[in-house]
């Protein structure tokens, strides 16, 4: 086993160890793990035999040699990783060197097409730049991009909000959402306040009343809050942030459009010289992708703001 250790199964892409079991194919000499080839039944490489001869390669050593952000190597087309030279597989992803276009772009995990979109610009940029920019998701987006009327409603942007789009990185446009909400929330604050307590002291009427009388009196109170002009105003609340929500719906998509062009240019204006493609590649999937944790901290940044205002206001009337 100790001649495999450090090479990679071209099944399953993990590193061989010195306890693997490992089967080798007959035919070209790929080594797989025992239980990758009897799950797949056959050699990751059966469609290329005749062509094809696997040759060792030590990946855990040649990590060793070759410091990915300081030296120019290969670009995966899969993944977009930056590879020692003459490697075999990628690394990162596993994915063959010697493969055609097609096939790269077939196994990309972001870009899962091929004619569809092949000869497609957005607004002047590539498909494959935008793909490479968008990341997760970026078959749906670019489908929607494509289509010059308008490009479709997004479910993510109406239910979430300013949420979806942080977490697509445009923090502006999230961060103005959020501000409309908080807006809307502190001019709606004194009728919300007003029906929650009135509501409230009605329910607890009518949870110790002793007679029909006073239940009844209970239930008038709660019938004339419901027609109240705090029960309108909230109305009116509830209507608004539908209509912030449906607006982020309508036009997030096409927000995301021109954030994603925008910032890719941005991109290939900064990156110039030889090594441009590869700091390209870089800087897009860097700019671009996703931020999980900045919906968290948005939404824990307007709670602590509307805490805030209503520790001011409370102290404004004590």
């Amino acid at each position: 086993m100790a001649k495999y250790t450090g090479e990679i199964c071209p099944a399953c892409s993990r590193v061989f160890t010195d306890d693997d079991d490992v089967v080798v194919c007959p035919v070209c000499g790929a080594p797989h793990h025992r239980e990758c080839w009897f799950k797949t039944g056959s050699c990751t490489f059966q469609d290329r035999h005749g062509s094809f001869t696997w040759k060792p390669e030590n990946v855990q050593n040649r990590k060793e040699d070759f410091n990915p952000k300081s030296t120019l190597g290969e670009i995966c087309p899969n993944c977009g990783a930056n590879n020692p030279p003459d490697t075999l597989f990628c690394p990162t992803c596993g994915m063959p060197r010697n493969v055609n276009g097609a096939e790269a772009q077939f196994n990309n995990p972001y870009v899962r097409f091929d004619d569809p979109f092949k000869d497609v610009t957005i607004d002047g940029v590539s498909s494959k730049d935008m793909a490479e920019f968008i990341q997760d998701s970026s078959y749906e987006y670019i489908r929607k991009f494509s289509q010059k009327k308008h490009n479709g409603f997004n479910w993510a942007a109406f239910i979430f909000g300013p949420l979806w789009f942080l977490y697509r990185k445009m923090y502006k446009i999230g961060a103005a959402v959020l501000i409309v909400i908080m807006i809307l929330a502190v001019s709606f604050s004194g009728p919300v306040n007003n029906f929650t307590d009135s509501y409230n002291n009605a329910m607890e009427k009518a949870y110790y009343a002793q007679t029909d009388e006073e239940l009844n009196d209970a239930y008038e109170d709660v019938e004339q809050l419901l027609v109240s002009d705090d029960a309108l105003f909230i109305q009116l609340f509830g209507a608004l942030i539908f209509v912030t929500s449906l607006c982020c719906g309508i036009f997030g998509n096409t927000a995301y459009r021109k954030y994603c062009v925008k910032s890719i240019k941005e991109v290939e204006a900064s990156t110039t010289g030889s090594q441009s493609e590869f700091y390209k590649t870089m800087n897009l999937r860097k700019k671009g992708g996703i931020n999980i944790f900045a919906p968290f901290i948005g939404f824990l940044a307007y709670q602590m703001a509307m805490t805030l205002i209503s520790l001011i206001v409370a102290s404004l009337f004590v």
